[in-house]
Parts: C-alpha cells; sequence; structure tokens
C-alpha cells in the first residue's frame, strides 16, 4: 500500500521466516517494477527483471526469485492428477450428524469443507459458507 509520498506503506511477507525478514532489513519501498501497479493501473510483464530500466534492483540480502512463464506454470498443474493432491485419509460425518459437529471438526482441524456420506456414498459436502448461512437463517 502506498504512503502519502507514494513509496510502498505496508508489504505482505507472507511465506518468509523472521529470520529472512530480519535478514532483508528494510522492507521494499516501491521505487522500481514492484511500485509500479502504484503508480499505473495497468497490469506488467517483463521477461528480465534486471534488464528492464525500470528495474531498481533488489533490496539487500532478499531471497532469490525463480520466474517462470504462465504456460510453464500451466503444463506442469496439467501434469499433476488429482490423487497427489488429495486428502487420503478423509474425515467424514454421516448425514444426521449435529451442525455443531461438523462446525467444531472444520474449525478444529481448519478445513474448508466436512464431505458428507452415507453407506459409503458421498451425499454432500458442508462448506465453512453452508455454515454461515445456517447461523444466519437461525439467528436471524
Amino acid at each position: 500500500m502506498p504512503d502519502a509520498s507514494g513509496e510502498m506503506e505496508q508489504f505482505a511477507t507472507s511465506g518468509m521466516t523472521a529470520e529472512e525478514i530480519k535478514r532483508v532489513g528494510h522492507p521494499p519501498r516501491g521505487k522500481g517494477l514492484l511500485g509500479m501497479p502504484l503508480r499505473e493501473p495497468n497490469s506488467i510483464r517483463v521477461s528480465d527483471i534486471a534488464a528492464d530500466p525500470r528495474s531498481a534492483g533488489f533490496c539487500e540480502n532478499h531471497s532469490p526469485f525463480i520466474l517462470r512463464e504462465r504456460r510453464e506454470d500451466e503444463a506442469l498443474l496439467d501434469r499433476v492428477v488429482a490423487a497427489e493432491c488429495m486428502t487420503p485419509d478423509l474425515v467424514t460425518l454421516p448425514p444426521d450428524a449435529s451442525v455443531l459437529d461438523a462446525a467444531r471438526l472444520i474449525h478444529d482441524r481448519k478445513f474448508g469443507g466436512i464431505p458428507i456420506v452415507a453407506d459409503g456414498r458421498l451425499v454432500g459436502v458442508v462448506t465453512e459458507t453452508d455454515l454461515l448461512a445456517c447461523f444466519i437463517s437461525i439467528l436471524a
């Protein structure tokens, strides 16, 4: 987010450890390519960050970036099958489980939803959104 002077006021460090953040020192200020979205509303694509004249370089001790073209990511994802991503030890509930049981499981296990299974067959899914809708209708 830009501050009054146009420099970056906040910088998300998601995925970085506290040690990595400390090693970088100051966060990016948004002077180079990183700050372009602050100054221009359009998306930009750059094949070589270092060669771009708008580049201001990286902060000292910045973690290295690995850049790929989107088509490379799509090709990689095309080769991965669902079985490689799924949760093999499925936690389920029967259709007669209480809404409270579903809410507790979703909360305690940090699930996005719970499959509802009857006689070994999937009959539905209760999601966080479903629970919120249910609570709204009960409390309204």
